[in-house]
C-alpha cells in the first residue's frame, strides 16, 4: 500500500505506522505494478494518481479517512 496526501489530525507516519501495526506493507512514493491498494487524503501528488490512471499500476484507491474509519472498528488505530 502507499500513501499520499494529507488527513486531518494524523501525519504521514501515523498513518504509516498504524497500517504497519495492522500487518501491511505500507509505504511513501509512487505506486508501483505490483501495488495493490492507494491510500489518498487532501492535496493528493498528481504523479501517484497518474501512475494509476495511466496504466502503470493496477492500485485501487481508497481515502486515508475511509482506511482509517475500518482500522478504528477493529481497534488498530486512535
Amino acid at each position: 500500500m502507499k500513501v499520499s496526501g494529507v488527513t486531518p489530525g494524523y501525519n504521514r507516519d501515523e498513518i504509516l505506522a498504524a497500517l504497519k501495526e495492522c500487518g501491511m506493507k505500507a509505504t511513501d512514493g509512487k505506486p508501483a505494478q505490483s501495488t495493490k491498494y492507494l491510500a489518498i487524503g487532501d492535496n493528493v501528488g498528481r504523479s501517484k494518481l497518474d501512475a494509476v490512471f495511466s496504466g502503470n499500476s493496477q492500485a485501487k484507491i481508497v481515502t486515508t479517512g475511509e482506511l482509517l474509519e475500518v482500522m478504528n472498528r477493529f481497534g488498530k488505530a486512535e
